[in-house]
């Protein structure tokens, strides 16, 4: 009996211990192109009564819906361990993408994610893997623009158009859920080094409602002449990525 326990716990910690014995980190650098839309919605906007010499006034008018697409450069730094040696593994990691959508715009993309990789053909040194995995992007937008804006005629004003100091910015830092897919290749130039090539499609789970704030500033009256709070629903955001990475064992 005792050479049968000793048996089944030297055969258990062969089937365990391979499974917590490695750590991967892996360096991503990709080029993501991303579209971004958003379905239709009004827009109040409140004017300055020291920029109407009067009373302040409030005008609507109807924003269609719309869809940006995007190209930048962006980079990820992930952590994974196998979860069935060799076969699956789950990696941990955060990825940051900067997209300018028009001069002095710039939206921040950090994108905390995870996922499980399942690897084919693992006895030699390129490996075929597929990802299924989740990631939430926390967007920020910073626009600050000068722009000549029509004027809306219930205002009463003579001038049809003025230029404004624009900002424009997302209240609360809006965040989407994202449902991941990739397809890549390991390949190992040495037995504890991958060179790692990827394709990764990323959609939102759902849509979200974004508010957002502009305010413009009179560039002759040096005043706040609107300032507009909106919303924009059903936002979403779907990416797609080229990738190139370095993975070392640990």
């Amino acid at each position: 009996m005792r050479y049968i326990l000793s048996g089944c716990l030297g055969l258990g910690s062969l089937l365990v211990s391979p499974a917590v014995q490695a750590f991967q980190v892996q360096y991503r650098a990709f080029q993501s192109q991303t579209r971004l839309s958003h379905n239709r919605s009004p827009v109040p906007t409140e004017w300055n009564g020291a920029y109407l010499n009067g009373a302040p006034q409030v005008t609507s008018r109807s924003r269609a819906g719309d869809e940006t697409v995007l190209n930048s450069l962006g980079h990820e730094l992930s952590l994974g361990t196998e979860l069935y040696y060799p076969y699956v593994y789950m990696d941990v990691g955060i990825a940051q993408t900067y997209y300018y959508p028009g001069p002095d715009q710039k939206i921040e993309d950090l994108a905390p994610k995870a996922g499980l990789q399942v690897l084919t053909n693992v006895q030699d040194r390129w490996m075929p893997f597929l990802r299924v995995g989740v990631s939430q992007h926390r967007l920020k937008l910073i626009s600050r623009r000068v722009e000549i804006r029509p004027l809306p005629e219930a205002l009463g004003l003579t001038a049809t158009a003025d230029r404004f100091g624009v900002t424009r910015e997302w209240i609360d830092n809006p965040r989407l859920w994202n449902g991941d897919l990739s397809l890549g290749c390991k390949l190992y130039p040495v037995p504890t080094t991958a060179i790692v090539l990827e394709y990764r499609y990323s959609q939102s789970l759902g849509g979200i409602t974004v508010h957002e704030k502009e305010t413009g500033i009179s560039s002759f009256a040096n005043e706040a002449g609107f300032v507009s709070d909106s919303e924009l629903p059903g936002f979403r955001m779907i990416s797609q990525e080229l990738s190139l990475a370095i993975e070392v064992e640990l």
